[in-house]
C-alpha cells in the first residue's frame, strides 16, 4: 500500500494480521510458522506483563524502525526489495515506546521453543542488546502520521 504525507498507520495492524494468517494459512510449514509466531507473541505477553506492563503490546502496537540503517537491516529479511520506506512521528508525543533489538524474536527450528523464546522475550522486554546485524525496532502505543517516503 503507497502512503502519503499526513496519512496515519493504526496500531493493531500486526496482531490482525497475526488472527487473519491463521485462519487462512493451508496445513504444512506455512501453518507451523504462523503458529510459531502467534506462540511466541504470546509468550513475549505474559513477559511485558510481567517485567514492563507500561510498554507497548506487540499485538496492539505499531512498529517502526529508529533510523534508516535498522530500516534497511529488517528489510533485508523481510521482504527485501518490495518494503516502502517512510519517515514518519507519534500522533502522541507522550505515548509510550519501547525499543528492542530484532534478533530477540528470531525463532529456530529442532530446540524447545519455550526454552528459546523465553529467554529471549526476556532480552526483548529487557531492552538488551542484541545482534546489530538484525536492527532495532520501536513499539509505539499511538498511530503514526506519515512526513515522507523515503
Amino acid at each position: 500500500m503507497q502512503l502519503a504525507k499526513g496519512d496515519i498507520i493504526p496500531t493493531g495492524n500486526f496482531g490482525r494480521l497475526l488472527r487473519q494468517l491463521h485462519q487462512g494459512v493451508p496445513g504444512g510449514d506455512g501453518r507451523v510458522y504462523v503458529l510459531g509466531m502467534v506462540a511466541r507473541e504470546y509468550l513475549f505477553e505474559v513477559i511485558r506483563r510481567d517485567l514492563r506492563p507500561k510498554a507497548p503490546s506487540r499485538l496492539t502496537c505499531v512498529f517502526a524502525c529508529p533510523t534508516e540503517e535498522d530500516a534497511d537491516l529488517y528489510a533485508v529479511e523481510n521482504n527485501p526489495g518490495h518494503m516502502k520506506r517512510y519517515v514518519v512521528e507519534p500522533t502522541d508525543t507522550s505515548a509510550e515506546t519501547h525499543v528492542a533489538a530484532i534478533s530477540h524474536c528470531t525463532m529456530t527450528s529442532g530446540v524447545s521453543f519455550i526454552d528459546l523464546m523465553e529467554p529471549k522475550g526476556r532480552l526483548y522486554w529487557g531492552a538488551a542488546p542484541g545482534d546489530p546485524t538484525k536492527g532495532h525496532e520501536i513499539l509505539f502505543s499511538c498511530p503514526l502520521r506519515v512526513i515522507r517516503q523515503l
